[in-house]
């Protein structure tokens, strides 16, 4: 037969499962917050990563125009220096020709003026040298 011991026994036993059932149910239902709140997270995140690879293309994008715009200011400014060439070597050497005679006629002038008397004893005599100015 089945005495009361046995019952109590059981009873006790029964008490510990309800109890660790509900103990499971509540870690169960923490573990189900803890794994949403993980998914929002990770929904948060991917769509961070993906608005950061669109914000990085757009300035790859920009930097890849603005480098465009370099090398074909780049060009026009090349191709400026070879057009300027070709004018300003011939205004180099026009100048350059007339400039002994400008000497010259400088150095006869300021002759004329100490034969002729006219000229002060603390007067000087500005002779023109050849001077180029390189800008490039």
């Amino acid at each position: 037969m089945i005495n009361i011991e046995q019952i109590q026994l059981l009873e006790s036993k029964i008490d510990k499962a309800v109890e660790l059932i509900n103990i499971l149910k509540q870690e169960n239902q923490a573990l189900k917050r803890t794994l949403e709140n993980s998914h929002k997270k990770i929904q948060e995140m991917e769509s961070l990563v993906a608005q950061f690879k669109d914000e990085q293309s757009d300035i790859e994008k920009g930097i890849i125009n603005a480098l465009s715009k370099l090398d074909h200011l780049e060009d026009e400014v090349q191709s400026a220096e070879k057009q300027e060439e070709v004018p300003s070597k011939e205004s180099a050497d026009a100048p350059r020709e007339q400039e002994p005679e400008e000497k010259h006629n400088t150095v006869e002038k300021a002759q004329e003026k100490e034969e002729a008397g006219t000229a002060p004893e603390n007067e000087e005599v500005v002779v023109e040298e050849e001077a180029e100015l390189d800008i490039f």
